[in-house]
């Protein structure tokens, strides 16, 4: 924190490629976890509500120009 107060956090972060396969950028968001909180649970599914909406891939019109990577999904991203 600005004020140098320690605190937890959680990270996910998200890589988006274009229709052809090309890494483009990443998302990340950031979540903070203040312990023993009694809503933690319901504020993570939220919180994972959110991260399915994020895009993992976008349309593109044009063929691929850069390094093009084969996209594999996670297990628990396909559940």
């Amino acid at each position: 924190r600005k004020s140098g107060e320690l605190f937890e956090n959680l990270l996910t972060m998200r890589p988006v490629h274009d229709s052809n396969g090309v890494y483009r950028y990443c998302i990340g968001v950031q979540f903070e976890i203040t312990p023993n909180d009694p809503k933690l649970k319901s504020r993570l599914a939220k919180l994972d509500k959110l991260i399915q909406l994020l895009p993992k891939t976008f349309d593109v019109s044009s063929r691929a120009v850069g390094v093009n990577h084969r996209v594999e999904e996670a297990q628990a991203e396909k559940e």
